[in-house]
């Protein structure tokens, strides 16, 4: 046998003894913790802070006057009761059986860089990785070496939307009195009239609408938005942004939105007046939401989406 065909051999044994290692069952035992709590010292009303991070993303959450928020967005509130929820899975994770100790076989069972931290205060944490074969998850406390099985959960989420209790501030389609609309050198408004009939600025006398209800989708435009991500509004750069503004039925009632592409994402800005300002102390403009093409589309429609395509000929 050649020193290569040898070397790969060895290699291979290595990797199964440590495959079937980790898939041995173990035998329950007291004194190492097997058949108790994974986190036996949580006691959820001492909580205060928690951090979920992951190889790609993190969200810390803190808890103040009884109401948790996510860190860094201070005015914006945090789900409750999927924060209590997440608090509660973990202070009920049973250890099914003792695993190995060795950080060498970390990564194996996603304990290593791969896996999901969650870190509870100032110590008391746990890292959860893969699915066990036999059922159960792969899982280490914070800080130490030695891992488990324990029983089932599914890791968090980790972004900060995941986290947010919050819904982007938009004007029902009904009490929209009038759209003005401004997108690159373009800027058109659409007006409804008595009746609800719509009209659009600046219509040429060769133009022509696309269809009989085109305008409606202006008008539409903002009743539902979704956001992918949330960021400081200031971290954005704003100028030249397209925007559209929303009016309500009374003077003072509008909604300002604008849109400024950033890092290959479009990104929102939100600033209502009048009774369109939801409930609560956000200040809204302060921030910048993640949008799609297809959402920054329907607030900022382009004149040319409004028309009917010009005679070729």
């Amino acid at each position: 046998m050649s020193a290569r065909a040898f070397a790969i051999l060895c290699v291979l044994a290595a990797a199964l003894a440590a495959i079937a290692f980790l898939a041995m069952p173990s035998k329950p035992s007291e004194k190492e913790g097997a058949g108790g709590l994974l986190l036996a010292g949580l006691s959820l009303n001492d909580v205060a802070a928690v951090t979920l991070l992951d190889a790609e993303k993190s969200v810390s959450l803190s808890r103040s006057d009884g109401a948790w928020r996510v860190d860094g967005f201070a005015d914006l509130p945090a789900e409750q009761g999927k924060v209590r929820a997440l608090l509660l899975s973990l202070s009920q994770l049973t250890i099914d059986e003792i695993k190995t100790d060795d950080p060498k076989l970390h990564d194996a069972v996603g304990l290593g860089g791969s896996g999901t931290t969650i870190q509870l205060g100032e110590s008391l944490g746990v890292i959860l990785g893969k699915d066990a074969a036999g059922g159960g998850r792969f899982a280490r406390r914070l800080n130490e070496d030695q891992s488990y099985v324990v029983s089932q959960i599914n890791p968090p989420q980790t972004g900060v939307k995941a986290w947010l209790d919050i819904d982007v501030p938009t004007i029902p389609a009904a009490t929209v009195t009038k759209v003005d609309i401004q997108s690159g050198e373009e800027r058109y408004s659409v007006i409804k009239g008595e009746g609800g009939a719509l009209t659009m600025t600046g219509l040429k006398e060769d133009e022509a609408l696309a269809y009989d209800t085109v305008l409606e989708t202006v008008i539409g435009g903002a009743v539902y938005i979704d956001f992918e991500d949330i960021a400081a509004a200031g971290s954005i750069d704003w100028t030249g942004a397209d925007s559209s503004v929303f009016y309500g039925a009374q003077d003072s009632d509008l909604i300002r939105y604008d849109v400024a592409q950033a890092d290959e994402m479009y990104w929102l800005r939100v600033t209502p007046q009048g009774t369109l300002v939801p409930e609560g102390d956000i200040d809204w403009s302060s921030y910048a939401f993640a949008v799609s093409e297809y959402r920054k589309g329907a607030l900022v429609k382009q004149r040319s989406e409004l028309l009917e395509a010009p005679d070729p000929s």
